[in-house]
């Protein structure tokens, strides 16, 4: 049986304006980008919880229950985009161990 994931922690980057961005504010719709996993992580993470955080100390500033993961077009074919519903319970989750550069998967 595959493991599931929990939840994923990664960074916001504010190179070339961040990379955190409202998809449609009314909906609470937001995205990040750009993480590399594979497509088998990347569809599995559907429905589980992201965070995001301004470094891996920080208790994170938002996230939300991902809806999709997906790659986007004209970009890095590893890297994949994931865009989630915003929730309040995400704000202020601390998560300081197991990170890699910019992300950590929970399991």
């Amino acid at each position: 049986m595959p493991r599931i994931p929990r939840a994923i922690h990664v960074l916001e980057r504010k190179v070339d304006g961040g990379n955190l961005t409202c998809i449609d504010r009314k909906k609470r719709l937001w995205q990040t980008g750009y993480w590399i996993f594979s497509d088998n992580t990347a569809d599995a993470l559907v429905g589980a919880n992201v965070f995001i955080h301004q470094g891996q100390r920080c208790a994170s500033h938002m996230g939300g229950v991902i809806v999709d993961v997906f790659h986007e077009p004209d970009t890095d074919y590893r890297r994949k985009v994931i865009r989630f519903t915003a929730k309040r319970s995400a704000i202020g989750v601390s998560s300081t161990e197991g990170w890699g550069n910019e992300r950590k998967i929970e399991w």
